[in-house]
């Protein structure tokens, strides 16, 4: 996968240029990445449900790719750039850092097992 753009867009932009593309998007406050993020249906459905890990301040890239490949992708990304955000969020989901998408499974799975 390619570098991060830098963030150049606000939240408002990003909507505006990517509001039915699927990809991965970046979260940037002081020159670094902070959040990184997917969408797999558009950012208007991002902004419909607000958002847990963005501010007005930050500034904002977008990778647009095809939806099947986004959960691998930030997960690449979230690998790449250990953004100090994601741990949050990962933390209190109760999932690992490094991306969520595969834990989710995971979880879901054992909650099966474990009630058979």
């Amino acid at each position: 996968y390619p570098d991060a753009p830098k963030g150049t867009l606000s939240w408002a932009e990003l909507r505006q240029h990517f509001r039915d593309a699927s990809g991965v998007y970046f979260a940037w406050e002081a020159g670094r990445i902070v959040y990184v993020g997917m969408t797999k249906r558009g950012m208007h459905h991002r902004l419909q449900s607000g958002h847990h890990a963005v501010t007005a301040k930050d500034r904002f890239s977008f990778i647009e790719m095809p939806s099947s490949e986004v959960c691998f992708a930030e997960n690449v990304y979230v690998s790449k750039y250990a953004p100090e955000r994601n741990a949050c969020v990962a933390e209190a989901l109760g999932l690992r850092q490094g991306g969520h998408c595969g834990k989710r499974r995971e979880t879901t799975r054992a909650r099966r097992t474990s009630a058979v």
